[in-house]
C-alpha cells in the first residue's frame, strides 16, 4: 500500500515524506562523519610505523581518504548511496560518503578490530594497484 493513500492531504503526505527522509539523511550524515574519523584514526594506526618514509605515508592516507579514491572502492562494492531529501541528483561523493558509513556500520556491529581489518585491506588493494613501497606497522 502506498503511503500517500493513508493522507487525505496531498501536502501532508509529502511533508511526513520529507520528515522521514531528513531524519534518516541526518542519521546518515552522523555515520558518514565518525566513520570519516574512525578511517582516519585507523590509517594512520596501519600505516605510521616507526623508521618507514613519512612523506609516503601521508601520501597514501591522502589518497585513501580521498573522495575520489572513496567513491571508486563505493561504487565497486555497490554501495547503496543517500541523497538529500530534497536533491534528487547523486552527489559526486556519495559513494565515498557510503564507505565512511560502511566503516561506522563496521565499527559499531564488530568492533574496532573488524574495522581495522576492513581499513587493511583498503590498504593492501591501494598498494597492489599503485605499486606504493611503503611498509605499514605489519611488515616492519
Amino acid at each position: 500500500m502506498n503511503l500517500s493513500a493513508k493522507w487525505k492531504g496531498n501536502k501532508l503526505c509529502l511533508t511526513r515524506l520529507t520528515i522521514i527522509k531528513m531524519k534518516k539523511y541526518e542519521e546518515e550524515k552522523r555515520k558518514e562523519y565518525i566513520g570519516d574519523g574512525l578511517l582516519t584514526f585507523l590509517l594512520r594506526d596501519i600505516l605510521f610505523a616507526p623508521g618507514c618514509d613519512r612523506a609516503a605515508q601521508r601520501e597514501i592516507e591522502f589518497h585513501i581518504s580521498s573522495n575520489k579514491y572513496l567513491n571508486v572502492v563505493g561504487e565497486k562494492m555497490q554501495l547503496q548511496t543517500v541523497s538529500h531529501p530534497h536533491d534528487n541528483n547523486v552527489s559526486t561523493k556519495a559513494y565515498a560518503n557510503a564507505v565512511e558509513a560502511l566503516v561506522y556500520s563496521v565499527y559499531t556491529e564488530k568492533g574496532l578490530p573488524a574495522a581495522k581489518e576492513f581499513i587493511e585491506q583498503l590498504v593492501t588493494d591501494y598498494k597492489a594497484k599503485h605499486h606504493a613501497h611503503i611498509r605499514s606497522k605489519q611488515e616492519a
